[in-house]
């Protein structure tokens, strides 16, 4: 349990997954601008749904197709969209499917490592935007004892992805450093005060360095 999220509410078990290989294609005419040409090709790797439809397909099917399409309309979607999908508790979604894999990620299951590196990606799209990185961390109380619990993952790319994000927690947000440091050394979990600085700060954005 990850503060107040249950790894098992809602999602199915993973065991007896297989991933689904879709293959998808752009298709453009030869005429198009090159313009047109991205777009389509965009479209094609984003199947546009709502939210709600894209939470629970992940929730039904928690694999890495799945969530790369997620990932997909969390980079290609608009500000609402994805302001949407986070007040519906979708990032502890996310943070649900990330525990279901991390056994069998620290285990070296490959599926699994797939799985966990989709769902940092996701976290990635999210921590990177300046209208979704404070609704995230108001979210998701300890998000960087769960980015630190990834630390002890021998894959190599989920080492150095999990070590990008907890750099940018560090960066954009005052008092994340020591938070950062007691995750790591395993010290008990203590709440930071993410938006307790003066008005004068929230006045500039709050994204000031220690």
């Amino acid at each position: 349990r990850i503060g107040n999220v249950d790894p098992n509410d809602g999602m199915a078990a993973a065991p007896g997954m297989t991933n689904m290989v879709h293959t998808r294609t752009a298709t453009t005419s030869t005429t198009a601008s090159a313009e047109e040409g991205n777009a389509g090709f965009v479209a094609s790797l984003c199947p546009f749904i709502s939210p709600e439809a894209s939470i629970l397909r992940v929730k039904q099917y928690p694999m890495t197709e799945t969530i790369l399409d997620l990932k997909a309309n969390l980079e290609y979607g608009n500000d609402t969209w994805r302001s949407l999908f986070l007040s519906l508790n979708g990032a502890r979604m996310l943070l649900r499917v990330a525990v279901l894999h991390q056994t069998a990620a620290n285990q070296g299951t490959p599926d699994a490592i797939d799985a966990v590196l989709a769902v940092l990606d996701c976290f990635d799209s999210l921590l990177t935007r300046q209208d979704t990185f404070r609704t995230l961390l108001n979210d998701v109380a300890g998000m960087h004892y769960f980015l630190a619990g990834f630390l002890t993952n021998a894959d190599r790319n989920i080492l150095l992805l999990t070590l990008e994000l907890l750099a940018k927690l560090v960066v954009r947000r005052r008092r994340t450093y020591c938070a950062v440091l007691r995750a790591i050394l395993g010290m008990p979990y203590k709440p930071i005060p993410w938006f307790s600085d003066s008005a004068k700060e929230e006045g500039r954005g709050g994204e000031q360095k220690e």
